[in-house]
């Protein structure tokens, strides 16, 4: 990573709380003037000033799939599979993963329940999980 870059990180560095009297307080990390220091194992990806995307180990961006685009796919899931916004549950095409995983941009993947947090990149939605939650690869 170097300056200029644009990374993405975990939400509760910027997050908002209440103190104990119930005034808003800044996170932790807050440093003044809408500075932040963000420890490096809370950046789970970055933009180069190119515009190339890149993961860091362990986190790779699953792009959900659109239930209409199950079948161009060839996933077959069971009668009555449940959805989330109209996406195939727990399902995702590979877009950004961390050099050396198992996994690369484009493969298939079955991830476990309420692993994936939703972020929106480039005015796209990605699912943000750890190598860990992915369970399978669709071959």
């Amino acid at each position: 990573i170097e300056p200029g870059d644009i990374v993405v990180m975990h939400h509760n560095i910027t997050r908002l709380s209440y103190d104990m009297q119930g005034d808003v307080a800044k996170s932790n990390y807050y440093l003044g003037d809408g500075l932040y220091r963000v420890p490096p194992e809370e950046i789970c990806m970055y933009k180069e000033p190119e515009g190339k995307w890149s993961a860091l180990t362990p986190h790779c961006f699953v792009k959900p799939i659109k239930k209409e685009q199950e079948e161009a796919s060839g996933l077959i899931t069971p009668e009555g599979y449940d959805s989330y916004k109209n996406q195939v549950k727990n399902t995702g095409t590979v877009a950004f993963c961390a050099e050396g995983l198992d996994f690369k941009g484009g493969d298939t993947i079955i991830f476990s329940e309420d692993s994936e947090y939703e972020f929106e990149i480039d005015g796209e939605v990605y699912y943000k999980m750890l190598e860990k939650d992915i369970l399978a690869k669709v071959i």
